[in-house]
């Protein structure tokens, strides 16, 4: 190899973006299949529309999801693990605003004795008083030291008043509610949301035939009551009197920035190229917020933005920490990078970095089998088409300059953003 000689660059082609294979059983379960990888390990995610938008008190839902591995019939918490850790499979559960998924990862020899334990959490979890009673003690106490803390703070405060009060969206954990959780308050829950009809069933990895006859045969039975995505309440969003609603913490040593807007939801044509607006504007290292107020002032260690796109609710967010005295310099700092983009196009090297960002992030989301299963389940619980990713790469590539500076002129507008500090 001759070091002297510079390595030639290559431009990044579109990725192979894989696609399930679908079927749907008797029962409305939806079984997607998705064959790769070399080793024989299965991955199995179960998605239930049980999010926190279904659940009628606030925290409910994570608490079900994260209970349901705590018993079974015959088997307490401690006993369970042990026999999924005797297989070497592991588990985890997650829940957020609209699903709650189940995840199992075994090898494809022993999902015979792991998956009817996963049956019968999802179907018969025990949900033990003495569980929710730990689990609600550490919750309190991890929501004091949280709550402390400038940055979850903004958070808090910003969703707590985005929405209309008494929205589901807009709720926020507080002792009280927590201690108002009961067992018959997960029972219900868990009777209502966790059921057959509406399931999504994601198999990864390479099972054997065997495998794929058992996970039918497991998921095949009715039970529980499902909910659908059209269930869920619409948001809406409070009208703010004031830009911005500040909040002291006397002592404080870093002030935290927590601001947003409402973008229009998921299939809106404009959420694709916001993507490439917002990671110009804050969404990577090399963004317009960084250089500016980071590289450029010193006045944060870092600053972002991101796009939640949701169904029913999307949401832009822009956070920082700063030096208390410094936040209304940031602030203004943000609208000014915001005005820029509405009037200057980008440049050709700007635009071409960010190319070649974009479309590296793309193939990152899927150089693995499990990689490519983060990405696709939320495309499918989302109703989003698995090609998404292929039409972002072609956008991605043909995205004009004065396209970007339109939906600048449309979306970034600092009028619209509004904003809680915390200092």
């Amino acid at each position: 190899m001759n070091r002297s000689v510079k390595p030639e660059a290559y431009s990044i082609g579109l990725p192979n973006i894989p696609q399930f294979q679908s079927h749907t059983l008797p029962n409305g379960t939806t079984i997607h299949l998705l064959i790769g990888g070399v080793q024989p390990v299965v991955r199995i995610d179960m998605a239930f529309r049980a999010g926190s938008v279904f659940a009628p008190k606030c925290g409910l839902a994570r608490a079900v999801s994260v209970l349901l591995g705590e018993g079974i019939p015959g088997m307490n918490a401690e006993q369970l693990a042990e026999k999924i850790d005797f297989y070497g499979a592991q588990m985890w559960q997650k829940s957020d605003t609209i699903n709650s998924i189940v995840s199992l990862v075994s090898l494809d020899k022993h999902l015979v004795n792991v998956l009817p334990l996963v049956e019968m959490m999802i179907k018969q979890p025990t949900l033990p008083e003495k569980e929710l009673a730990i689990y609600i003690d550490k919750e309190l106490q991890n929501f004091q030291i949280n709550i402390s803390k400038s940055r979850y703070k903004a958070s808090y405060e910003f969703t707590h008043n985005f929405f209309v009060e008494g929205s589901r969206y807009g709720r926020v954990m507080t002792e009280e509610n927590l201690r108002q959780i009961t067992r018959t308050d997960l029972q219900s829950f868990h009777q209502k949301t966790y059921g057959s009809a509406g399931l999504n069933v994601f198999v990864s990895g390479q099972p054997s035939a065997e495998s794929l006859q058992l996970i039918d045969k497991i998921f095949s039975g009715e039970w529980g009551n499902s909910v659908s995505l059209d269930d869920a309440e619409k948001p809406i969003f409070r009208q703010w009197n004031e830009q911005v609603i500040q909040f002291d913490r006397p002592g404080s040593m870093q002030a935290s920035i927590s601001m947003g807007r409402v973008l229009p939801s998921l299939p809106h044509p404009d959420i694709m190229p916001l993507g490439i607006v917002n990671t110009i504007f804050g969404g990577y290292f090399g963004s317009r917020l960084m250089q500016n107020i980071r590289e450029e002032k010193g006045l944060t260690y870092g600053i972002g933005s991101s796009i939640n796109s949701r169904r029913n609710n999307s949401i832009m967010r822009i956070t920082s920490d700063v030096e208390p005295n410094n936040w209304q310099l940031v602030i203004d700092e943000i609208f000014n990078e915001m005005r820029i983009m509405q009037q200057q196009p980008i440049d050709t090297d700007e635009l071409e970095m960010l190319r070649s960002y974009m479309k590296g992030q793309i193939l990152s989301r899927y150089d693995s089998i499990m990689s490519s299963v983060d990405t696709l389940v939320p495309y499918v619980m989302e109703q989003v088409p698995l090609d998404y990713d292929k039409q972002l790469f072609n956008l991605i590539e043909n995205i004009t300059p004065s396209h970007i500076q339109q939906l600048a002129q449309q979306y970034l507008v600092p009028e619209q953003f509004r904003i809680v500090v915390v200092k």
